[in-house]
C-alpha cells in the first residue's frame, strides 16, 4: 500500500470515505472513476490506499466478488451515479446469492434535488430502490460527519453472517461539502455471532447418532465461514461421505478417503445422496444446481445448517440449524462426542467415485476430463483458478480437483458471462504470492476484454486460457438438441493473440498437445499473460443442462 499524501485541499465529505475505508484496514479499492464520485476518489487517494480502477462496473464488481472470497473479509467497491451504479448489479447479484461481502460506495445527485426529476446529469429515478433487492442493507448517507459511521456499520452488516453485500448511497452535495471531523484513525466494526440454538444442536445430533448411512453436503457456506477443518471432523466422527457443492469445492482436501467429489448433478451421485438415510447439509441453500433441478429424492431427514432462514427449507422439509457453519460444527461435534458409528462411508465413497469414473469414460468424456487433468498437474497447489461460464467450467464445477479451500471461483450465483478474467484481477489483488489462472470461452472473454487493461496497468501476475470455439458453444449444443439448428449463437471469430496481444499481453496459441507446455511458459511470465487455445465446436461435449 502507497503512503498517505497530505490534504493539499480543503477536506471534504469525500475524504472522509477514504480515511474510513482505510481505519477498517482496507488496502484495496476496486471501481471506476465517475463525475460525483471525484471526491471519494481523491479521499482513496490522500488515505493512501490502492484503487485498481476498472474499465468497466462491470468488471470492477466480480474483480471485488473475488477479492472477497480469496481473502475471506469484505470488499470494498466504488461506482458513480446512475449508469454506472447499475453496471455493478451483475455484480452484486453473485453476491447476494453467494453470501459474498461486498460494501459498494456510490454517489448520489445533490440531496436538494432527490426525487424531484430535476434532469440532474446521471439522475436514476429512486436509485437505492434498485438494489435493495440485491443487497443485504441499502444505506443513505445525509451528512458527511456520519460516513464513518455508516461505512463501519455497513461493513459489520456485510460481514455478519449471512453475509452479503451493503449498499451505501452518498449524494454528491455530501462528498463535496467541506467538513470538520477529526482525523478518522481507527474505526471498530465486529461482526455479529449467529450461534446455533440449543435444540436445534440437540435434535440434529439425536438424528445423526442414530444413522446408519450419513452424507455431508458441503456449500460455499463451510467456505466462507472458515469451517473446512470442522467439517472435516464431523465427516470423519460419522464416516460419511462428502459431496461438494460447486461453489463448496475444496472444502476436503484431494484424495480425502471420504470425499466423493463436486458432481452434484450427475445420476449416481444423486442416488447416493438420497439413499442417505441423513443428510447434513452444511451452508447451501439446496439450490438449483445442488439438487439436479430440484430433484433429489432425499430418503431421510435432511438437517440444513444455514445462517439465513429465508433460504431454509425453500422446497424440501428440512431441520433446520440456523447458525453460522463454524459454530454449528463445533457444537455439533462437541454433542458427537460419545457416537458409536457403525458407518461404511469410506466405502460408500469410493464406490461412488468409482461409478462416476467409469460413467464419463462410457459417455466419451475424455478430452474434458484430460484438458482438466493438464491445467491441475501445471498448477501448483496453492492457485486460485478463476472460471467464466464455458463449456470447460462446467466440466470443471463437477470434475476439476480444487487443491485448496476458496481457490475454485465462479459465478455459480448469477450463471453470467464476463465473470472469469475481472475475477483473476481480485483474486490476484486478495492474493499476491499465489498463482492466478483465468479461464473463458471466447464468448465470455469478450465481456471482459476491457479489463486487460487494468491488469497490465497494475502489471498483475494473471494468466488467461482462452477456449476458442467460435460461439457460445454451450447454449449452440443445448440449442441444437432442443431446437435442431442453431442460431445467434455462432460467433465470429476474431484472432485473439492479436487482441490480447494489442493490448499488451504475452500471449501464444496452443492445440491440446502442446497446451502445457505454453500454460507453464505463460505462468513463468512476470505481468499478465495468455494462451489461446483453438479447437473445434465439436471436440468437448456440452455438459448437462444447468
Amino acid at each position: 500500500m502507497s503512503s498517505a499524501h497530505p490534504v493539499t485541499a480543503p477536506r471534504v465529505g469525500g475524504h472522509l470515505v477514504g480515511e474510513a475505508l482505510r481505519a477498517l484496514g482496507v488496502q484495496t479499492v476496486f471501481g471506476v472513476p465517475g463525475q460525483h464520485a471525484l471526491a471519494i476518489v481523491d479521499g482513496l487517494r490522500l488515505a493512501g490506499l490502492d484503487f485498481v480502477a476498472s474499465r468497466t462496473e462491470v468488471g470492477a464488481s466480480f474483480a471485488a466478488h473475488a477479492f472477497a472470497t480469496a481473502a475471506r473479509t469484505p470488499a470494498a467497491l466504488v461506482v458513480s451515479t446512475g449508469p454506472g451504479a447499475l453496471m455493478a448489479l451483475a455484480g452484486l447479484q453473485e453476491a447476494d446469492t453467494t453470501g459474498t461481502p461486498i460494501v459498494c460506495i456510490c454517489s448520489e445527485i445533490p440531496r436538494a434535488a432527490l426525487s424531484r426529476n430535476h434532469g440532474y446529469v446521471h439522475e436514476l429515478r429512486d436509485q437505492i430502490a434498485h438494489f435493495q433487492p440485491v443487497v443485504r442493507r441499502a444505506l443513505q448517507v445525509n451528512a458527511a460527519e456520519v460516513i464513518p459511521d455508516v461505512l463501519a456499520e455497513a461493513w459489520r452488516i456485510a460481514a455478519t453472517p449471512p453475509s452479503g453485500p451493503v449498499f451505501v448511497q452518498i449524494p454528491v452535495d455530501v462528498l463535496t461539502e467541506p467538513t470538520t471531523a477529526p482525523p478518522i484513525t481507527l474505526l471498530t466494526a465486529v461482526p455479529d455471532q449467529r450461534p446455533p440454538q440449543t435444540g436445534a444442536i440437540d435434535r440434529a445430533a439425536t438424528l445423526l447418532g442414530a444413522a446408519r448411512a450419513p452424507l455431508v453436503l458441503a456449500g460455499g457456506g463451510v467456505l466462507r465461514s472458515g469451517a473446512e477443518l470442522e467439517l472435516r471432523r464431523v465427516a470423519e466422527r460419522l464416516d460419511a461421505p462428502v459431496v461438494e457443492t460447486y461453489a463448496g469445492k475444496g472444502t476436503l482436501p484431494i484424495g480425502h478417503r471420504l470425499l466423493v467429489g463436486s458432481a452434484c448433478e450427475d445420476p449416481g451421485v444423486q442416488d447416493l445422496i438420497g439413499a442417505a438415510d441423513v443428510v447434513l447439509a452444511v451452508g447451501t441453500s439446496l439450490s438449483e444446481e445442488t439438487t439436479n433441478h430440484f430433484a433429489t429424492n432425499f430418503s431421510g431427514a435432511v438437517i440444513q445448517v444455514e445462517p439465513d432462514t429465508s433460504r431454509v427449507a425453500t422446497w424440501h422439509p428440512t431441520v433446520p440449524v440456523v447458525a453460522d457453519a463454524v459454530l454449528a460444527l463445533e457444537a455439533l461435534m462437541e454433542r458427537l462426542g460419545d457416537v458409536n458409528v457403525v458407518g461404511d462411508g469410506t466405502d460408500r465413497a469410493a464406490q461412488a467415485r468409482d461409478a462416476l469414473a467409469t460413467r464419463w469414460r462410457a459417455e466419451g468424456a475424455v478430452a474434458e476430463r484430460s484438458l482438466l487433468r493438464c491445467i491441475e498437474e501445471v498448477l501448483p497447489p496453492d492457485a486460485i483458478t478463476c472460471w467464466d461460464m464455458t463449456i470447460m467450467s462446467y466440466w470443471a464445477t463437477m470434475d476439476f480437483r480444487a487443491a485448496s479451500p476458496r481457490s475454485f471461483l465462479y459465478p455459480q450465483g448469477s450463471g453470467t458471462l464476463g465473470y472469469g478474467f475481472p475475477a483473476a484481477i481480485g483474486a490476484k489483488a486478495a492474493c499476491p504470492g499465489r498463482t492466478v489462472l483465468a479461464v473463458a470461452g471466447d464468448g465470455g472473454i469478450m465481456y471482459g476484454l476491457a479489463e486487460i487493461a487494468p491488469a497490465i496497468q497494475h502489471q498483475l501476475d494473471v494468466t488467461l486460457l482462452v477456449i476458442d470455439d467460435g460461439g457460445y458453444g454451450i447454449l449452440r449444443s443445448y440449442q441444437r438438441e432442443a431446437y435442431g439448428v442453431t442460431f445467434a449463437t455462432d460467433l465470429y471469430r476474431p484472432d485473439f493473440t492479436q487482441a490480447l496481444g494489442g493490448l499488451g499481453m504475452a500471449v501464444e496459441r496452443a492445440d491440446l498437445e502442446t497446451l502445457p507446455d505454453a500454460l507453464r511458459r505463460a505462468l513463468a511470465i512476470s505481468g499478465p499473460s495468455a494462451v489461446v487455445l483453438d479447437f473445434e465446436p465439436a471436440m468437448f461435449l456440452a455438459a448437462p443442462p444447468t
